[in-house]
């Protein structure tokens, strides 16, 4: 399939309702070794909050993001259907906090963890976009974040990823 037939079927470039896609089709799009479909497929899901027959699980959806957001740290696609670097940091911390809102302190601390093992297995780039876009934004005005984050403080690796939140 091209990145064509996979926004197309998901209607992704018109406002028209089109029928809620198999939940297959969705997982071989968020399972498709190519950053693009798996791009459309997560704006399809989360940024367009439209359906899929049956619903993901939860932890089938955050499990498969969770990678997706990696590559896009990692790869830094320019493609225009997956996020930037800076875009994947911004969208984890969209993410993070619409969980921690919810009170979901579960997934937060799969999150917390993840993104643990992302700055310390990263080099400067991806530490910088964490850094800059993580936790500036994150530890704004909600002093229970740096309570959550603050194991973190006593690491001397993981210290710097706060430093500028």
């Amino acid at each position: 399939m091209t990145i064509e037939e996979v926004v197309d079927k998901l209607g992704l470039l018109d406002e028209a309702e089109v029928a809620a896609p198999d939940q297959r089709f969705i997982i071989a799009c968020i399972e498709d070794d190519r950053l693009a479909i798996q791009g459309a497929a997560y704006q399809y899901l989360d940024l367009k909050r439209r359906p899929v027959e049956p619903a993901l699980a939860h932890d089938v959806f955050r499990d498969a993001y969770l990678t997706y957001l990696e590559r896009c740290f990692r790869e830094n696609p320019q493609d225009g259907w997956a996020f930037e670097r800076y875009e994947a940091a911004i969208e984890y911390r969209r993410w993070f906090g619409k969980t921690w809102l919810a009170g979901d302190k579960e997934t937060a601390s799969i999150l917390k963890t993840w993104l643990s093992g992302l700055f310390r297995t990263s080099g400067a780039e991806i530490r910088e976009a964490i850094r800059s876009h993580v936790f500036c934004g994150l530890f704004r005005g909600d002093r229970s974040l740096r309570k959550f984050f603050a194991d973190w403080e006593n690491d001397l690796e993981l210290r710097r990823a706060c430093e500028l939140g």
